[in-house]
């Protein structure tokens, strides 16, 4: 991290996240500090009901160090990092999750995984990829697009980002 405030997700945003309580989410390569950190808040929200895939000790220790008990929610055992991801698009295009959340894994091998036909996820749209910041001294939003997905996006492209954000 560059900066050491602390994160805060923005009442709006959690206002509309409220309405969706208890959303069942794939957490891909669970097993480190920062995915399990933001696991516990979205369950201490009631925003989702994690299933963590990863390795199964790897997650367990990360959070009884955290002292967040996962005792309730369903981990998929999965030692190769690389795995994790068709695990994770499996259980969505199986309609077992609505969410699949990026852990500790780099989000070409996540994506790749996503993008193949045989799951059928994204159907006719484009993806595209958004980061919300809200500033200190101001309330309004700040997004910031693509800087994964669609990265020297075409005009066609940009349209369809726009429609999406």
């Amino acid at each position: 991290m560059l900066s050491d405030k602390s994160t805060v997700c923005p009442i709006n945003l959690l206002n509309i996240a409220h309405q969706k309580r208890g959303v069942k989410a794939v957490i891909v390569n669970s097993g480190k500090t920062l995915p399990m950190l933001s696991i516990m808040d979205a369950v201490k929200e009631n925003l989702i009901e994690p299933v963590f895939v990863g390795d199964e000790i790897e997650i367990k220790k990360c959070a009884d160090e955290l002292k967040f008990d996962i005792s309730e929610f369903e981990i998929v055992n999965e030692t190769n990092e690389n795995s994790t991801a068709k695990i994770a698009a499996k259980l969505a295009s199986k309609k077992k999750v609505k969410i699949i959340v990026k852990g500790h894994i780099h989000t070409d091998i996540l994506m790749k995984e996503v993008f193949k036909r045989e799951y059928n996820l994204i159907g006719k749209t484009r993806l595209s990829h958004i980061w919300h910041m809200t500033l200190e001294k101001d309330d309004k939003p700040l997004i910031i697009t693509d800087g994964a997905l669609n990265v020297n996006p075409n005009v066609k492209t940009k349209m369809h980002i726009l429609k999406n954000v």
